[in-house]
């Protein structure tokens, strides 16, 4: 379903993934105080969910996107001989705020939020990361200065946790924070790159580029 009000754009989607021979990290005891970190094919995964976008011209001058999805999760097959079945509900959500302080100049703010979602043999702990960029074109739009901020707030911390018959781990990372980049870009000709679709389930790292 999508529906147009003036510059504003309104849509909500409804999706049946299936995942057949789903790839998951696992653990296993290779031996005495040694744990073997492999990847197993991992039965059948199955997401049953809707995805909504609200895209809102505020103002001329700035735009506001956010979108946010939920869905069912299933996870039926077998590990180590023993049969698994998971089942939980997830959700992400994702904010960008663009504004146009002058001419050539950009400024955008990107927010994204993942909840906890289960594995085969634990659950993946949610998180959250705010990303910001100064974009200022040049020469009509041919050369472009960028300066990214990423983890602004350093709260893109990752935690797992693991448990079979006979362990249990928990492992918790975080980067160095707050990112700091910055890119000179020239285009010689007209090419423009064709932006991927996105997908219902943000990634943690990456921040588009400022269009």
């Amino acid at each position: 379903f999508q529906t147009v009000f003036g510059t504003s754009v309104f849509s909500l989607e409804g999706f049946y993934r299936v995942t057949h021979n789903n790839v998951e990290q696992v653990q296993s005891v290779y031996h005495e105080n040694v744990i073997l970190h492999t990847v197993e094919n991992v039965g059948t995964d199955k997401a049953l969910g809707i995805e909504a976008l609200f895209d809102l011209s505020v103002a001329s001058w700035w735009n506001l996107n956010l979108t946010g999805s939920i869905f069912q999760q299933r996870l039926d097959g077998l590990l180590y001989g023993e049969p698994i079945s998971e089942e939980d509900l997830s959700w992400s959500a994702r904010f960008n705020s663009e504004f146009k302080v002058f001419s050539g100049t950009k400024v955008q703010i990107t927010g994204r939020y993942r909840s906890p979602s289960l594995s085969a043999q634990g659950q993946r702990e949610g998180f959250f990361t705010t990303d910001a960029a100064l974009r200022q074109e040049l020469f009509a739009k041919k050369l472009n200065l960028t300066l990214q901020v990423r983890d602004v707030f350093g709260t893109g911390k990752r935690e797992f946790i693991s448990e079979g018959e006979d362990f249990y781990i928990r492992r918790y990372s975080e980067r160095e924070s707050p990112v700091v980049m910055f890119s000179i870009n020239y285009n010689f000709n007209n090419f423009r790159k064709e932006r991927l679709p996105e997908t219902t389930e943000p990634e943690f790292e990456g921040m588009e580029e400022l269009e």
